[in-house]
């Protein structure tokens, strides 16, 4: 019999102790981890395996034009949302793959759009505009797609499509630039926010506030009952100073034609209709635009992204002779009745300058000379004026400078100068850049929305509104929460002399035989100055502003044809028709 000592025994009984010991300790950790560092974490996993969060968007508010026609309002649509906590504990690969089948997308772009996704229980949106077939597919498959919900929220429908779709503008999804600047406002991940135009600076006012619906689901993602629910509280809507009409009748005179025409209410500053071609279709963008369809609008030569009316800075031609003949009389330069001679030509120094008449004009005056636009005649009075006070006058016309109208990305325009010339291009003035200038060419560069500013500047007698495009802002409900008033942003200084030689000859232009006489509509007195920009990169821009009626004007209006030829010929007809159509169109509602 062999004995076993008690030391031997003691050791055996120790080891096994610690061992256990060791044991319950690592046990005893291991729950400490679970109930008290990381028991937050799994009661939140636990109660969402039980409890489910539906967000429910909000309706963005309605744009209207200024008779009440909707211009973009919001339709029912299927979208695809993941919570990718949920897909990835049943096996995201696979599923994948389903739901990319089903979709017709791509794993990876699925999986991309899931990596913007931060916190655990994110959602993400990951096919909109889903079709009724394919909700019946991801129903039938809901099983083998935990994570996966199918709901119906309301989305973007520009009733016009192409027309006004630079003024209106388009959505799109928040970026993470937009998302830092915009985060403390309670804009989140996935929101769809306004890129450009109306939609963009009215965002705040557009969106509303989502709600959402807290549900009960079983082991199958089952709904068991509805814990909970928040209404969605519809953006405000927005009601423009746009009339439908008066746009369709711009739109369709400009028809196909690259350009911009608006019109203004000489009174207040409001805009009527504001067209700009090319143009794009903003529904294009309501369910995400296609990395490739993108960049064919990026690369399209024809540029239909630009709003022309005011990002296209344009030498303004025979229109900026107004301004000159603003400097030249304020000035005292020349007198209403004092003569300038036109012989075709003008010499400075060894170069000759020609008139758009060979022949010349003769002998005329202030009021004959803007009435026949005589190239001549403002080439002498430019180099009396100087480029000083042209460059002043012009600035006080409104020119060179933003109007401050309610929209992103308007360029200011160029009004130059000896002082900019040496800063700029390190070169002296010389005097063929003033005579340039006088007839509105050279350096000088204006926008559309500008030149028609002027001319309402002329009907009203000299003031200057700030374009507005805003009329109200009304809640869902119909009470206006804030009403936009007309804003004084400048006045030109113009004695009653010469406020009256202008308006005789911006009537004469189009009433006396002057360049403007393809504008003329019987019974209408319209007022108004052709101009025609030369152009180094192609045809010459065509350019006509105008207003009527004459004794008691009423709206201002810019006609501009990129690569259009000339304006008398060209653009002047058109803003012709226009006129007609919509005093026939106020006259007919009036009574």
């Amino acid at each position: 019999m062999i004995e076993h000592k008690p030391d031997r025994f003691d050791r055996r009984l120790k080891v096994i102790t610690l061992v256990f010991g060791l044991a319950v300790l690592v046990l005893w950790a291991r729950l400490w981890d679970l109930q008290i560092v990381q028991g937050h974490k799994f009661r939140s996993q636990a109660q969402h395996n039980r409890i489910r969060l539906i967000p429910i968007k909000a309706p963005r508010g309605t744009i209207f034009d200024s008779r009440g026609n909707i211009l973009a309002d919001n339709r029912p649509s299927f979208c695809v949302s993941i919570n990718p906590d949920e897909l990835e504990r049943g096996g995201s690969s696979e599923h994948l793959q389903v739901l990319g089948e089903i979709l017709n997308m791509a794993q990876v772009e699925i999986a991309k759009k899931l990596a913007k996704c931060k916190g655990p229980f994110d959602e993400m949106v990951v096919a909109d505009g889903v079709d009724l077939k394919q909700v019946t597919l991801l129903e039938e498959h809901q099983l083998e797609l935990p994570g996966v919900d199918t709901r119906v929220q309301p989305r973007r429908h520009y009733t016009n499509g192409r027309i006004a779709a630079h003024l209106i503008g388009y959505l799109g999804e928040i970026n993470h630039e937009e998302l830092r600047k915009l985060r403390l406002l309670g804009y989140k991940l996935g929101d769809v926010v306004g890129k450009t135009g109306i939609e963009k600076v009215c965002d705040e006012f557009l969106r509303g506030t989502d709600g959402g619906k807290q549900l009960e689901v079983n082991a199958h993602g089952e709904v068991v009952s509805i814990l909970g629910y928040k209404r969605p509280c519809s953006g405000n809507n927005v009601v423009l100073t746009i009339d439908s009409s008066i746009q369709g009748i711009v739109e369709d005179a400009l028809g196909h034609r690259a350009g911009t025409i608006i019109v203004m209410d000489v009174h207040n500053g409001q805009i009527l209709a504001w067209a700009s071609h090319p143009s794009f279709d903003p529904n294009d963008f309501v369910f995400g635009i296609s990395y490739q369809d993108w960049q064919s609008l990026l690369d399209d030569s024809s540029l239909p992204l630009t709003n022309r009316a005011i990002q296209g800075r344009y030498p303004p031609g025979s229109i900026f002779k107004i301004v000159t003949a603003i400097a030249a009389l304020q000035e005292g330069v020349i007198g209403p009745n004092d003569l300038l001679d036109c012989s075709g030509t003008y010499q400075v120094g060894e170069k000759i300058y020609r008139c758009w008449k060979p022949a010349g004009h003769g002998q005329l005056n202030i009021e004959q000379a803007i009435v026949h636009s005589c190239d001549v005649f403002f080439y002498q009075l430019g180099q009396r004026v100087g480029v000083h006070n042209l460059a002043s006058a012009a600035r006080e016309c409104g020119l060179g400078r933003p109007t401050g109208v309610n929209l992103p990305g308007e360029e200011p325009g160029l009004i130059p100068t000896s002082r900019w010339k040496i800063e700029r291009l390190g070169e002296r003035w010389y005097g063929g850049d003033t005579i340039n200038m006088s007839i509105g060419q050279g350096y000088l560069l204006v926008t559309p929305l500008q030149v028609v500013n002027l001319f309402s500047a002329m009907a009203n007698g000299g003031i200057l509104y700030r374009p507005q495009l805003i009329s109200c802002i009304v809640s869902p409900e119909g009470k206006t929460i804030e009403s936009i008033k007309p804003q004084v942003v400048g006045r030109i200084s113009l004695s009653a002399t010469t406020l009256e030689i202008l308006r005789r000859a911006l009537w004469g232009a189009v009433n006396e035989a002057g360049t403007g006489w393809r504008a003329r509509v019987p019974s209408l007195g319209i007022s108004g100055k052709t101009g025609t920009a030369q152009n180094p990169r192609g045809q010459d821009h065509a350019w006509f502003g105008a207003y009527a009626p004459d004794e008691d004007p009423r709206i201002a209006m810019v006609v501009f044809l990129e690569h259009g030829g000339h304006g008398g010929p060209i653009a002047a007809p058109i803003a012709g028709r226009i006129f007609r159509e919509i005093f026939e169109e106020i006259l007919s509602n009036e009574h």
